[in-house]
């Protein structure tokens, strides 16, 4: 019987360094998730439809690039590494794209204002995938280590989750010291994109590629990468888990604040408070997941967590209006579960892919975090397209200046709850199925991680 590989730990600043990366993402996608589609409806008074329309035509850019960007990425060589130099040359670059979505024109025309948002975003996502896929590709390189994998995700999910709370802290702070709330969006969109873009420069400075894996350039083309990739079962699976989860996710950050300004008719500056509590919750709760990883497994602490979220989600539909209490406990309980989905498919990831490269012989890190990257923008995007006709089909009142909180219709009221409660519960009821059938356990992953290491040695030995 072999012997258990001795665990090959990270050092502290190594995490931290890499950990605070995550504060763009977070901070952008939070701001973009719980703020765009309302910002669109009721500031820029885009119509519903529209609205999801121009968000959807942004993302159909991702068809492409992503997969583009990580095979980008796999064959760079530098000084510096395959993935940070874009770190340190794409961060302005994001930083200018996220202000751009906060920009009102100076136009009224509702087909001119879907064409800008939808280019504003095709901008914004570019130079989003340019920093976003190399910074998570990143995560394979820094250790092979199974169960330390989970640690430096924690640290990272420990950034994503904590700063994504200065959105519901600062947004409103923001925009509400300008006496037209369109030009507080837009210093909002300004100040939030230069906090966004900083945190590539310290990943840049403290973190350090391991140069053994820039000696071979991948030698299969995209295309073939690509069709590869999708005949990876295990890949297939966590594919199959992550897309469901963060789809209830996208659906949940979409339509959170229509259910507590519109359903709950809870204050807004309380509705920022209630949605700071899952964030809170889910920071405390990330060691909590990473122990009960070590014990159990991946698969097996992704089902339970997941399964309690559901079950929160569920209840929700019968939260009653101005139930203030309860929608903090709620907000608290779903918290828990939403650290695992943050934390456990961002650490099952990395070991797919050295399954891959018993089978191939290449390490393509960056066209597999491209896809996944894709799969997660769509996902959003349809959830937004779909949300938006929901909404409007359901004769959802826009706001006007005379009344910026219509009273909203019943069939708008119900369509709301249907889409907090119980439609995101099946998403990821539906994604422990995938995790039951993900077969990587940390056994299985030492045996891969032997046979990689006997054959590096065998090539050294032929070199």
């Amino acid at each position: 019987m072999a012997e258990p590989i001795a665990r090959q730990r990270l050092p502290v600043r190594t995490k931290l360094c890499y950990g605070i990366g995550d504060l763009g993402p977070s901070v952008g996608t939070t701001i973009v998730g719980f703020w765009f589609l309302w910002y669109l409806i009721n500031i820029a008074r885009v119509d519903p439809l529209l609205a999801s329309v121009a968000y959807f035509i942004g993302k159909a850019w991702d068809a492409i690039n992503d997969p583009l960007m990580g095979s980008l990425t796999d064959r760079t060589r530098s000084r510096w590494g395959r993935r940070r130099p874009f770190l340190l040359f794409a961060a302005i670059p994001y930083a200018l794209g996220f202000a751009m979505l906060w920009f009102k024109p100076p136009f009224q025309n509702q087909l001119a204002l879907c064409a800008y948002y939808a280019l504003a975003f095709i901008i914004y996502d570019t130079a989003f995938t340019a920093v976003a896929v190399p910074y998570t590709a990143l995560t394979p390189e820094l250790t092979a280590d199974y169960d330390e994998r989970t640690s430096l995700n924690a640290y990272r999910m420990a950034v994503s989750i904590i700063t994504g709370l200065l959105p519901f802290i600062f947004v409103k702070e923001i925009v509400g010291s300008f006496p037209d709330p369109r030009q507080g969006y837009t210093a909002m969109g300004f100040i939030f994109g230069v906090i966004c873009a900083l945190p590539f420069f310290i990943v840049f400075l403290g973190t350090r590629e391991k140069q053994e894996l820039q000696k071979e350039i991948p030698r299969t083309p995209l295309r073939e990468a690509l069709r590869d990739a999708l005949r990876n079962r295990p890949f297939v699976i966590v594919m199959g888990l992550y897309v469901l989860t963060w789809t209830a996710v996208s659906i949940v950050q979409a339509i959170f604040r229509f259910f507590l300004l519109d359903w709950m008719r809870i204050e807004e500056a309380q509705g920022d408070y209630i949605m700071a509590m899952v964030f809170i919750s889910a920071a405390f709760c990330l060691p909590l997941w990473v122990k009960v990883s070590e014990r159990l497994g991946k698969r097996w602490a992704f089902a339970l967590g997941i399964s309690f979220w559901a079950g929160v989600q569920v209840v929700l539909i019968f939260l009653p209006p101005g139930a203030v209490v309860a929608a903090y406990i709620l907000a608290f309980l779903a918290g828990i579960g939403i650290s695992v989905a943050h934390l456990l498919p961002w650490s099952i990831i990395p070991d797919v892919l050295e399954e891959e490269e018993v089978q191939s012989g290449e390490r393509r890190e960056g066209v597999y975090y491209g896809l996944i990257i894709f799969l997660e923008k769509v996902a959003f995007a349809a959830n937004l397209l779909v949300t938006g006709q929901v909404l409007k089909w359901s004769g959802y009142l826009k706001p006007t200046d005379a009344v910026p909180y219509p009273v909203q219709p019943t069939s708008a009221l119900w369509a709301i709850r249907i889409l907090m409660g119980p439609v995101p519960a099946v998403f990821l009821l539906l994604s422990i199925l995938f995790a039951y059938l993900y077969p990587i356990t940390r056994e299985k992953h030492e045996e891969i991680r032997r046979q990689l290491a006997a054959r590096r040695k065998a090539m050294e030995v032929q070199r």
